[in-house]
């Protein structure tokens, strides 16, 4: 019979290889460390475990010989605290029993009067002159406290500087606005709007023709000390006032 391919094939393949390979021989060296350190393990385990088993096992044995069993047994078990008897139903409560402190021994001296007594000694008043404690000292009101009275509230700047700027241009009220000017200023010397109302409040000086008054108000302002604000507005009323004043 002729020799076919297949035959042929297989008879190349056993020649080239030898049925060995790197990766067989390395997953055999695999399996072989992984069993032998599992039984190092379970060794060192069983080494471990033995002396602990045959110490049990001796005292076991030597307290069921000595009869202390019983007592590792009990001592095991979880205690509990026994509950009090109830008290049967329609029975009275127990008694409770009263002791009574013995009588204070007679004392000899003077004291001996009191308690017999006789006229009271200074030493009886004391308890009732002890001073106050400090707590109540401190936490009691004082009278002075009581009818002081509050700190007077001082009104929102920018309700009087409306009032005052209300008055000067849109009332045009020279005499209202000047109170108004003066009472901003009263409260807020350094307000936000402490330099117009100084120049307003000049301003309804000129207008109420008190015109001594309203140069010395716009006097800071035509000199600069002011900033330079309004400087030369004053100027100009101050030269007007000038001429109108020299008539």
């Amino acid at each position: 019979m002729k020799d076919d391919p297949i035959a042929r094939a297989a008879r190349a393949l056993r020649e080239t290889a030898d049925g060995s390979s790197a990766r067989a021989a390395a997953s055999r060296r695999r399996i072989v460390a992984r069993a032998v350190s599992r039984r190092r393990r379970r060794n060192r385990l069983l080494l471990v475990l033995a002396p602990v088993a045959a110490v049990l096992v001796v005292s076991s044995a030597w307290a069921a010989v000595t009869g202390r069993l019983g007592q590792w047994i009990d001592a095991l078990r979880p205690t509990s605290v026994p509950a009090p008897p109830a008290a049967p139903r329609g029975s009275d409560p127990p008694a409770r029993t009263i002791v009574e402190p013995p009588p204070p021994p007679a004392r000899e001296g003077p004291d001996a009067d009191v308690e017999a007594g006789g006229p009271p000694q200074p030493s009886a008043t004391v308890a009732s002159t002890r001073p106050v404690p400090p707590l109540a000292r401190v936490t009691a009101p004082s009278a002075d406290a009581a009818i002081a009275p509050s700190p007077p509230s001082v009104p929102d700047e920018e309700a009087l500087y409306y009032v005052a700027h209300r008055a000067h241009f849109v009332a045009h009220d020279p005499g209202a606005a000047l109170r108004a000017w003066e009472a901003y200023l009263a409260a807020y010397p350094d307000g936000r709007f402490a330099l117009e109302a100084r120049y307003n409040r000049a301003l309804s000086l000129v207008r109420l023709g008190r015109l001594t008054e309203a140069k010395s108000a716009l006097a800071p302002f035509a000199d600069g000390r002011a900033g330079g604000y309004r400087a030369a507005e004053a100027r100009e009323l101050l030269d007007v006032l000038e001429v109108d004043g020299g008539r």
